[in-house]
């Protein structure tokens, strides 16, 4: 597997697609992981694209989101993207569907299944991305009712507005879709997801819920319990600002789910994502320092790798942003830091992470959906083939 970065702050969409054509056409790349910030104009931009490659046929995959990463760092407004080229080791296949935000688990079902259709042989791992406009927990759970494959991507979106994503797939870009890109053949890969939030607190169980609304929580209300967590009396507003650890099958794994919505009259939170009753949770906390160390326990997850990456995928929750301010791209460094200065890397601040977690043998968990976290993708060729 080889791959190549580039990134371009040009404002001039069809001129910032040709730019990154052009870095990338030396590779022959059969696929691009491309990510923009929506005020582009997408038509130009793809058109651009298409130009630099001559009309070669190549599978997008990606999105918009709120801002970008390259391999220099973050970009307010810009895009990025990073060419993958399989040299006849490794093959891609891409699928859409339209109407998740009507039907999220169908849609990514059906997505996953047109893909398995496709492929020219099983489909090891595969990049995967939604829009904010659908359930983001219902569309992972319906690719892995079809693909046992490990998945890691995220939510497109826009500029902090919240009013649209758009989806990149195939050869364009699609709302209310999921979109898959499948890896076949002699890949290596590793992916980990992390937070750097800490729960505290005593544990409950989620006892009455409906979707993402959480209603009681060990015989009080959701308000009542996330209060009583609190060391003294603290506004409502600041109840919002505190995430949830919804723990998955032990003590060692949790999601975080964020809160979106505070009924005081029903005393009930909705969250940015379902948690299922019988759930155990705990309010979470993190200072902007522990936030950043998230970065560090998600490239952790990835030790040892077994092969030596040849490209990054970075998923980075755009509510992170408010957190750690200014200092966004230290994410990036730190994880050339860890994986090395030249490494092609993209990624963009997302509306939601898609990812699993790595064990220390190198196998992944089943893929969740995340809220305020990071997912760090390394692909590659083996010498080892790849664990799932």
């Amino acid at each position: 597997m080889r791959c190549k970065s580039s990134s371009t702050d040009n404002p001039e969409s069809y001129q910032a697609g040709c730019e990154l054509g052009e870095a990338l056409a030396e590779i022959e790349p059969e696929a691009v992981v491309l990510f923009s910030s929506i005020r582009h104009d997408l038509d130009d931009l793809f058109e651009g694209l298409r130009d630099a490659f001559d009309d070669r046929p190549v599978e997008f995959i990606g999105g918009t989101g709120a801002g970008v990463y390259g391999s220099a760092g973050m970009l307010a407004f810009g895009a990025s993207a990073l060419g993958l080229s399989g040299g006849g080791a490794v093959s891609v296949t891409t699928a859409v569907q339209a109407g998740a935000d009507v039907d999220a688990f169908a849609a990514g079902r059906a997505c996953a299944q047109t893909l398995i259709d496709r492929a020219p042989g099983p489909i090891h791992f595969a990049l995967a991305f939604t829009d904010l406009s659908v359930d983001g927990a219902a569309a992972v759970d319906g690719i892995q009712a079809a693909l046992a494959a490990p998945i890691a991507g995220g939510l497109t979106g826009d500029d902090a507005t919240f009013e649209r994503g758009y989806v990149f797939a195939g050869g364009g870009y699609h709302r209310h879709a999921v979109a898959l890109l499948g890896f076949s053949g002699e890949l290596a890969f590793a992916v980990n997801s992390a937070s750097g939030w800490t729960p505290a607190g005593a544990t409950g169980v989620i006892e009455a819920a409906q979707g993402a609304v959480v209603e009681r929580i060990s015989g009080q209300t959701a308000l009542d319990f996330v209060s009583a967590q609190l060391d003294s009396p603290t506004p409502i507003v600041d109840i919002g600002d505190i995430p949830l650890a919804a723990y998955v099958g032990d003590d060692e794994h949790f999601l975080l789910r964020s809160p979106a919505r505070l009924e005081p009259r029903a005393g009930s939170i909705r969250y940015l994502g379902n948690i299922p009753i019988g759930t155990r949770v705990r309010v979470c906390w993190a200072t902007p320092e522990q936030v950043l160390a998230g970065v560090d326990q998600a490239l952790a997850g990835l030790d040892p790798l077994g092969f030596t990456p040849s490209g990054v995928v970075l998923m980075s929750c755009a509510g992170r942003q408010a957190l750690l301010g200014g200092v966004m791209e230290e994410e990036v460094a730190r994880v050339k830091a860890r994986l090395g200065p030249e490494l092609p890397l993209v990624g963009m601040p997302s509306y939601g992470e898609i990812g699993p977690f790595r064990g220390p043998d190198g196998r992944h968990t089943g893929s969740y959906f995340h809220n305020v976290s990071i997912v760090c993708v390394a692909l590659g060729a083996p010498p080892c083939a790849p664990r799932f």
